[in-house]
């Protein structure tokens, strides 16, 4: 396949394709190895997560999730490999791994807000350290997010799913009438909202 040099994005929509299509539509592991390398010759970083999605398709869950651990040794202000490292322990529903992954981050990058709501997001998914997860949430909303990082009014709805794991439905639902209220098209929301309406 021709890439334009230098497109690590298309690369790595390479690299999917080979792990995930069958040997007779044109998947290799080979071939997605040999994009891996190229990818972490062009940014070390995301070098690391193409080794790991390879690590994670022939099912090394170690492997995977060391090389996560390097990449968030190699650049301990990005929040990346922490979510990767996350969502891959919350895949393997190894909850503890994936609040590691991402308290470690946030205690190491006091200042990144994205830490905190991830933290928050991870508590609202699993239903657990639900107050850790309310109280990073709460310390999100306090903020102006980046266009691309999460919107206050996602923070909104996550905090709703949050506060109705724990039980306090008028709270959830104020949270997410505050999040349609942002962004009337947050679809998650709406239907939250309609739930306990």
């Amino acid at each position: 396949m021709e890439i334009e040099p230098g497109n690590v994005d298309a690369r790595f929509g390479i690299l999917e394709f080979y792990i995930q299509a069958p040997g007779v539509m044109g998947g290799s592991l080979e071939k997605a190895r040999a994009q891996a390398t190229e990818i972490a010759r062009q940014d070390r970083m995301r070098g690391h997560r193409a080794s790991a999605r390879i690590a994670e398709h022939e099912k090394r869950f170690d492997a995977a999730a060391a090389e996560y651990e390097r990449a968030a040794g190699e650049f301990p202000d990005k929040i990346e490999p922490a979510i990767w490292s996350g969502n891959l322990w919350v895949a393997r529903k190894d909850f503890g791994k994936a609040f590691a992954a991402l308290e470690t981050f946030a205690a190491r990058n006091p200042s990144n807000m994205q830490g905190s709501y991830q933290v928050g997001r991870l508590a609202a998914i699993t239903g657990e350290r639900l107050d850790k997860g309310a109280e990073g949430l709460k310390r999100y909303l306090a903020y102006e997010p980046r266009q691309d990082e999460p919107s206050l009014a996602v923070a909104h709805w996550r905090l709703g799913q949050l506060l109705e794991k724990k039980g306090d439905r008028p709270a959830a639902k104020r949270e997410y009438q505050e999040a349609v209220r942002l962004d009337g098209n947050l679809k998650d929301a709406v239907e939250a909202l309609k739930r306990l309406s």
